[in-house]
């Protein structure tokens, strides 16, 4: 049966996609190694695993976590169960379920606090390390994904907002990206300029900043007003 990300991409993962296709085969069975193949062996019953259809593939969200419980990289782990999600081929209550059903799993505390993030409107790791950082530093967690429209008239959705007791609003957006492409980052600063409004606030950080330096952003956007937990 075609597990793991190769079973992930079968059901619409995009850009996650391995050069090795996954096969999942019972615990008992052996095989020679096979270029272009990889076989991880399991004990659950492949009658609970495998989705409807003509092709013998697991479903996607037991194929995604088992991935994400023996792949070395944690970080790249949880990236992969919150792409799924991101791009609608479940939602974070069915793999919530399949956790359970999967008992017992490697890393499920890991993956339980990450579906907590996700349920809560993270949308990427970056997101996810912005609410742990906001969990760390006693920081109100922030809205996410509101939609705003913009000074153009352009509909934007923004990576958090806050809400502050004066009734003006922070808006911390992500960047993901370095942005080397001289007219990709004129673009990402000419979105955050037109979110601008004189009780809208858009400030910046990267992802790198936000899980490396996260004390550096907490620090300014408590400057800015933004509340702690219990504020």
């Amino acid at each position: 049966m075609v597990g793991g990300l190769s079973a992930a991409a079968v059901h619409g993962l995009k850009r996650w996609e391995r050069e090795e296709i996954t096969i999942l085969v019972a615990n008992p069975m052996s095989f020679e190694p096979l270029e272009g193949f990889r076989f991880f062996r399991t004990r659950r019953p492949f009658k609970r695993l495998v989705a409807p259809g003509e092709l013998p593939v697991c479903r996607v969200e037991p194929a995604v976590l088992l991935f994400a419980a023996h792949e070395p990289h944690l970080r790249t782990a949880l990236g992969a169960v919150t792409a799924t999600v991101q791009q609608r081929l479940t939602t974070h209550e069915r793999f919530a379920d399949w956790v359970d059903q999967l008992t017992p799993l490697r890393r499920s505390k890991h993956l339980r606090e990450l579906l907590g993030d996700v349920a809560g409107g993270a949308h990427s790791m970056a997101e996810v390390d912005l609410r742990k950082a906001c969990r760390d530093h006693g920081v109100r967690p922030p809205d996410a994904q509101r939609p705003r429209n913009d000074s153009r008239g352009r509909r934007r959705y923004t990576d958090a907002e806050w809400r502050l007791a004066d009734g003006r609003v922070v808006v911390l957006e992500v960047d993901g990206k370095f942005h080397d492409d001289v007219m990709e980052a004129t673009d990402h600063r000419r979105r955050n300029r037109r979110l601008t409004t004189s009780t809208r606030i858009v400030v910046q950080c990267s992802a790198w900043e936000i899980r490396h330096e996260a004390w550096e952003v907490m620090e300014d956007l408590i400057a800015l007003g933004v509340p702690a937990v219990d504020g």
